[in-house]
C-alpha cells in the first residue's frame, strides 16, 4: 500500500489507470490518423463552353500529400462543330516540365459526339508532385458544342 497521497493512482486501482492510458492512446492515434487523411477537391476545368477544336492546359495543382485521386468528368454539348474529346493527365516533378500519362476510361480514350451527353469518374494514382489536366477537340461534320466539367478529389490514405 502506498504511504503518500500522491503515491497512488489517479483514479483508485492500477486497472483505471491503464483505462486511461489506452484512452489517451487511442486519441493520439486518431488524432495522427487525421493529421494525414486529407481530402480535397481541385477544380481543373469547371463549365467551360468549347467551340472549336483546341487543346486546354488546366492550371496545375500540387497533389505531393495525396497517393490517389478520382478524377470526374462531366462533359454536355449543344449546337456547334466539335465533337470528339481526348483527355491526357500530366504530372511534373517542378511544376515547369510536364510529362503525360495516358489512362484508359474503362476501356476508351477518348469521348464521342455518341456517348455524350457523357458523366464518368475514374481513379488514378499519384506519379509526381504536380499535376494537370489537358484535353483535345477536334472538329468533324457533326455541329457540338461541348460544356466540359473535369475536377478531382484527392485522397491521402
Amino acid at each position: 500500500m502506498a504511504k503518500a497521497p500522491h503515491d497512488r493512482p489517479k483514479k483508485g486501482f492500477l486497472r483505471d489507470s491503464v483505462q486511461i492510458w489506452d484512452e489517451r492512446f487511442l486519441d493520439y492515434q486518431e488524432a495522427w490518423e487525421h493529421r494525414f487523411n486529407k481530402r480535397t477537391k481541385f477544380d481543373f476545368f469547371k463549365d467551360v463552353t468549347e467551340e472549336e477544336a483546341a487543346t486546354r492546359y488546366s492550371p496545375s495543382f500540387y497533389c505531393a500529400p495525396y497517393r490517389n485521386a478520382l478524377m470526374f468528368i462531366s462533359v454536355s454539348y449543344q449546337l456547334t462543330n466539335v465533337q470528339t474529346l481526348h483527355i491526357e493527365f500530366e504530372f511534373s516533378w517542378d511544376n515547369v516540365n510536364f510529362f503525360p500519362c495516358w489512362f484508359m476510361w474503362f476501356g476508351y480514350d477518348q469521348i464521342v459526339a455518341a456517348m455524350m451527353p457523357h458523366l464518368d469518374c475514374m481513379p488514378i494514382p499519384i506519379l509526381a508532385p504536380w499535376i494537370r489536366v489537358k484535353y483535345i477537340t477536334t472538329n468533324t461534320e457533326a455541329n457540338y458544342e461541348l460544356r466540359i466539367s473535369i475536377f478531382g478529389v484527392f485522397n491521402s490514405v
